[in-house]
């Protein structure tokens, strides 16, 4: 190979970024943290590419430094934030570009940070030397897998690069094949326990919690006490729970009619260590000292089943 072809192969491989492999976070995330942190030099270029599991399809943000020295006057530098996407098949396509100024520590360039932030279904992203100084919020659907990667271009030097994540606790599913399986169980059954509940009213302290918690609920005998098994709720709440998944369960406190707690929020987490449960009649009535709040559920007649 001659001279000259060496050294146009050599300029070609410098041109490619520095692309690392695609990392995976499982479905059910409750949140994670993505943040790649670079010091890079005028011109410089850095990115993230968020996508499904399957990552022939994703978005990116790509930041482009401004080719030119930081104002020495006051350390002023600026950059371009291009939000793009690509769908399979087909060429990625840019669908905006942000001027984004800073202002850096000193007259050096400085290092740059690059930060996903999720809760739930939302993610913030975050670009600054040390605070944001842009923030912008997308959704996400956090029921599925996330993959996420980054790069970073030869006038850029990568610092760190980490991922953290929690998702959310598993949700048990009751024995039950079918809503009538569970109706069919409760009408034969003469445990005065037993039955299927509506919600009735609450009390709560509105500065503690939301103005939610409005479940259709089943109660049924275990051998460790009774699991409460959900139903449906009046409420317009997001809920990762699906009718027939337990809702919580019942253990005994050594009273008659009254029994230990553990009760699951709408997205699985437990709710308060010091909950009770007591039957009184029809009325079965959930108490969280914890949170200030009492749920009363009305007991379901065999003829409004």
């Amino acid at each position: 190979m001659k001279n000259s072809q060496l050294i146009t192969a050599a300029l070609m491989i410098m041109a490619i970024p520095a692309i690392y492999a695609w990392e995976y976070i499982g479905a059910g995330i409750y949140k994670f943290t993505y943040h790649y942190r670079v010091a890079s030099h005028p011109g410089g270029r850095f990115a993230i590419r968020i996508a499904g599991r399957d990552t022939a399809e994703w978005r990116a943000i790509t930041v482009n430094i401004a080719d030119v020295d930081i104002d020495e006057l006051f350390n002023r530098g600026e950059a371009r934030l291009i939000f793009s996407h690509k769908v399979l098949d087909q060429k990625e396509y840019t669908d905006s570009v942000i001027r984004v100024p800073f202002i850096a520590s000193d007259n050096r360039f400085p290092e740059l940070s690059l930060r996903l932030r999720s809760f739930n279904d939302k993610i913030t992203l975050e670009f600054g030397e040390k605070d944001p100084v842009y923030e912008s919020t997308f959704s996400i659907d956090n029921s599925k897998p996330i993959s996420l990667d980054c790069s970073h271009d030869k006038k850029t030097h990568e610092i760190r690069r980490t991922i953290r994540s929690t998702h959310y606790p598993p949700i048990a599913r009751s024995h039950f094949a079918n809503i009538d399986s569970l109706l069919t169980h409760i009408a034969a059954s003469d445990d005065i326990y037993e039955g299927l509940w509506r919600y009735y009213d609450r009390s709560f302290n509105t500065l503690k919690v939301p103005d939610e918690g409005r479940y259709n609920i089943a109660t049924v005998k275990t051998d460790e006490g009774y699991k409460i098994i959900y139903l449906s709720t009046d409420d317009n709440i997001s809920t990762r729970l699906a009718p027939l998944d337990i809702k919580g369960h019942m253990g005994d406190s050594g009273f008659e009619g009254i029994f230990n707690l553990h009760w699951l929020d709408a997205q699985g987490w437990p709710a308060d260590r010091y909950a009770s449960a007591q039957f009184e009649g029809n009325l079965l009535t959930l108490r969280f000292p914890t949170l200030d709040v009492i749920l009363r559920f009305a007991r379901v007649k065999q003829s409004e089943k």
